[in-house]
């Protein structure tokens, strides 16, 4: 059976948009790290996940019923998460650019016709976090998505397709 030709679509006259990575702001990693641990809906619970690389958190946290000192302990731990962590955080930013610089104009290519679309002309940048958060959340309504700080090199690759 003979390939049919693909039809041309806009992807060869829109511009791929710029993808820049910075660590995460303090108060969106709390707010994440929050709002993935304090599950109201055990089918959406994913604290094990974040649990499994933060086990102080995990103690810190246990028994916790009330979301405000659920809340406060998050932050306790996040703040000095990153406190310990920054060099570590700017050194994947800067390492996850670098792998995008090389790599993310051809995977958006594929990404965009493997989903059979196109995307919007006003589109110039997506933000890419680095992140503490191993649940790697994609706000495509922002055109937005993190990445969690530890992923390895084949990881970050799904991280970016998936």
């Amino acid at each position: 059976m003979e390939e049919q030709p693909k039809p041309e679509g806009k992807m060869e006259k829109t511009p791929i948009p710029e993808v820049q990575f910075e660590v995460l702001g303090i108060k969106d990693e709390i707010e994440m790290i929050f709002s993935f641990c304090m599950h109201k809906n055990p089918s959406l619970d994913f604290s094990k996940v974040v649990y499994n690389v933060h086990p102080e958190l995990r103690k810190m946290v246990d028994g916790i019923t009330d979301e405000k000192q659920f809340h406060e302990q998050c932050e306790k731990y996040v703040l000095d998460y990153i406190d310990k962590n920054k060099e570590a955080l700017e050194k994947s930013k800067k390492h996850f650019q670098k792998i995008w610089n090389q790599i993310g104009e051809d995977l958006l290519k594929n990404l965009l016709e493997d989903f059979e679309t196109d995307l919007p002309e006003e589109i110039k940048e997506i933000k890419a976090n680095v992140s503490i958060n191993p649940m790697c959340p994609r706000f495509i309504d922002r055109w937005m998505f993190n990445l969690y700080y530890k992923f390895s090199d084949s990881s970050i690759v799904g991280g970016f397709y998936s």
